[in-house]
C-alpha cells in the first residue's frame, strides 16, 4: 500500500515539473509562450495597420531601395573581380553573379521612384499660389476662391502632421510590445526587431519635428495672405458701395 502511495506521489511531482519545465530551445515556459502568442497577435495587428499608411510604406520602399543598391554594389565588385579568372569554379560563380546582378537591377528599376527620401515629401508643403490682385468688384470672386484654397492647403498640411502622429504612436506601441516579448524570450531576432523599430521611430520623429517647424512658418504665411486679400476685398466692396450711392 505504501509503495502505491509513493508511486502516485512521484507521478504527481513529475507531472508538476513537466508543466513548468522550460522549452528545450530558449528556456521559455509554456505560460510564457501563450503570453508571447497573445502579444504577437497585437504586433501583427499593428503591422497590418501600417500597410495602409502611405508614409510608412514609402519609408519601407526607400529603405529597400537603398539596401538593394548596397547589395548591387557588392555584386558589381565581385563580378569585376571574377571576370579576370578562368578556372572552372570562378566561371560558374561569375555566371551566377551575372544572374544575381540582373535580378537586382530589375528590382531597383521597379523601386526607382522611391530612390529619394520620403521625408522630403512629408515635410514639404504645397506651393502657395500667387496672391491675386483685387482691383475691381469682379476680382472679389477670385479672391474668395483663393482664400478658400490656401486655407484648405493649410488644413491638408496639418492633417499630414496628424497622420505622422498616428504612425509614430503605432511604432511606439509596437516597440513596447516587442520589449515585452524580449523579456519573456531573449533572442537575437527579437532584439533586431526592437532596434529596427526604434530607428523607424527616430527617423519619423525627426521628420515630425521638422514638419511642425515648417507648418508654423507656412501657417503664418497663409494667415498673412488671407488677411491681405480680405483687406483688398473690403476696399473694393466699399468702392462698389460708394459708386452705387
Amino acid at each position: 500500500m505504501i509503495k502505491k502511495i509513493l508511486l502516485i506521489v512521484c507521478i504527481f511531482i513529475g507531472f508538476v515539473f513537466a508543466q513548468s519545465e522550460p522549452t528545450e530551445d530558449n528556456n521559455t515556459t509554456k505560460p510564457d509562450l501563450a503570453k508571447i502568442d497573445y502579444i504577437n497577435e497585437s504586433i501583427k495587428s499593428i503591422d497590418e495597420s501600417l500597410k495602409s499608411n502611405i508614409w510608412f510604406m514609402g519609408y519601407q520602399n526607400y529603405i529597400t531601395y537603398q539596401s538593394l543598391i548596397e547589395e548591387l554594389t557588392k555584386v558589381d565588385q565581385e563580378v569585376k573581380s571574377l571576370s579576370r579568372k578562368r578556372d572552372k569554379k570562378s566561371v560558374a560563380q561569375y555566371s551566377e553573379l551575372l544572374e544575381e546582378q540582373d535580378k537586382l537591377e530589375k528590382q531597383i528599376e521597379l523601386l526607382r521612384e522611391h530612390r529619394n527620401s520620403p521625408f522630403v515629401q512629408i515635410v514639404k508643403p504645397d506651393e502657395i499660389d500667387e496672391k491675386p490682385s483685387v482691383t475691381n468688384p469682379i476680382d472679389i470672386i477670385f479672391a474668395f476662391s483663393y482664400i478658400k484654397n490656401i486655407k484648405q492647403d493649410k488644413k491638408n498640411y496639418k492633417s499630414k502632421i496628424e497622420s505622422l502622429d498616428v504612425l509614430i504612436n503605432s511604432l511606439k506601441d509596437k516597440e513596447e510590445l516587442l520589449k515585452e516579448v524580449y523579456l519573456l524570450n531573449e533572442t537575437d531576432n527579437i532584439n533586431t526587431k526592437i532596434v529596427t523599430v526604434h530607428k523607424e521611430i527616430m527617423d519619423f520623429n525627426r521628420a515630425h519635428d521638422l514638419a511642425i517647424t515648417t507648418f508654423d512658418i507656412y501657417s503664418k504665411k497663409v494667415d498673412r495672405l488671407e488677411l491681405e486679400v480680405k483687406n483688398e476685398i473690403t476696399t473694393q466692396m466699399k468702392r462698389a458701395f460708394d459708386i452705387g450711392l
